[in-house]
């Protein structure tokens, strides 16, 4: 049995470090109990991972615990780490009495951290960002692309500065990003993604969405990615571009433009050797194509 006020000596050093990560990111995104001694933790990662915790009957030690992740070289993941410390402060905070109320609580603290951040003025949350930019060296570039004005130009170059940023953090020296390191890569680069959902100009946000998809295929290269969670963003880009194309109601001259740019893209030399890419770029460009002319260009 794992003690729960003193887990971290009885875990590897390096699961302490990512798992203490992902609690202060807040990354254990629900938690609740039946009441006694069974906790169950939803953690994002690259997906989201269902962790399950079983306390003794004085819920001081952890008597086993699981994750549904893909990692198997120890008992304990970054996921489980995480949920520990969760768990731990809710317990710490008063629930020790009804494991019910960690729901609650957990709850209840997203709720007082909105309160304080609406009390704050705009100099105060505007000095937080700024100093939260200092230590998610990627963050900076996230808000631009999701918030400014800028050109198009503008926003490639800063995707790629985001880019450059990820691929530092979980690459070693030589480049090569580890498979314990490729969810986290997949993961911070599934949140740049999510930035084109905040960009109005949808030309703009294609421009990033291709960035990210020739950088997460020339990624596969450098990284072993056994677990196939850079494929799986892939294909989540892709299906994010054709989101961007399909549901927008766009101007007939803006999607003549759309379309002429997804071509080129397809005729990419990076999908030579990936056929099943450039397909599926070409097949939503078929689905606009509303002219036998157009018709033909997608054949060719």
């Amino acid at each position: 049995m794992i003690p729960i006020h003193n887990f971290e000596e009885h875990v590897n050093d390096l699961m302490i470090k990512r798992g203490l990560d992902y609690y202060l990111e807040g990354r254990v995104i629900n938690i609740s109990s039946d009441g006694f001694t069974r906790v169950i933790a939803d953690v994002e990662g690259s997906y989201e991972y269902q962790v399950i915790i079983i306390l003794d009957s004085k819920r001081e030690n952890i008597k086993h615990s699981e994750c549904n992740c893909p990692y198997d070289f120890g008992a304990i993941c970054k996921h489980q780490v995480a949920s520990f410390y969760e768990l731990r402060e809710a317990l710490e905070d008063g629930s020790e009495n009804d494991l019910d109320d960690i729901g609650r609580k957990m709850e209840n603290s997203k709720v007082k951290l909105e309160s304080v951040l609406i009390e704050l003025d705009k100099k105060e949350l505007i000095e937080i960002i700024i100093e939260q930019t200092q230590t998610d060296s990627s963050l900076k570039d996230r808000l631009i692309l999701a918030y400014s004005n800028e050109s198009k130009d503008d926003s490639i170059k800063h995707v790629k500065k985001a880019i450059q940023a990820i691929e530092r953090t979980h690459s070693d020296q030589g480049g090569f990003i580890d498979w314990r390191d490729v969810h986290d890569y997949a993961y911070d680069m599934g949140k740049l993604l999510c930035e084109t959902d905040k960009i109005e100009d949808p030309e703009k946000a294609l421009e990033v969405a291709y960035q990210l998809l020739e950088a997460s295929i020339e990624s596969i290269l450098c990284a072993d990615d056994s677990d196939g969670m850079i494929g799986v963003f892939i294909d989540d880009v892709i299906e994010q571009i054709e989101k961007i194309i399909l549901m927008s109601n766009l101007e007939p001259h803006i999607l003549e433009r759309i379309f002429t740019r997804l071509l080129k893209q397809a005729d990419s030399p990076i999908f030579d050797e990936w056929d099943e890419y450039r397909i599926s770029l070409l097949s939503i460009a078929a689905e606009i194509a509303v002219t036998p002319e157009k018709k033909e260009k997608v054949e060719k």
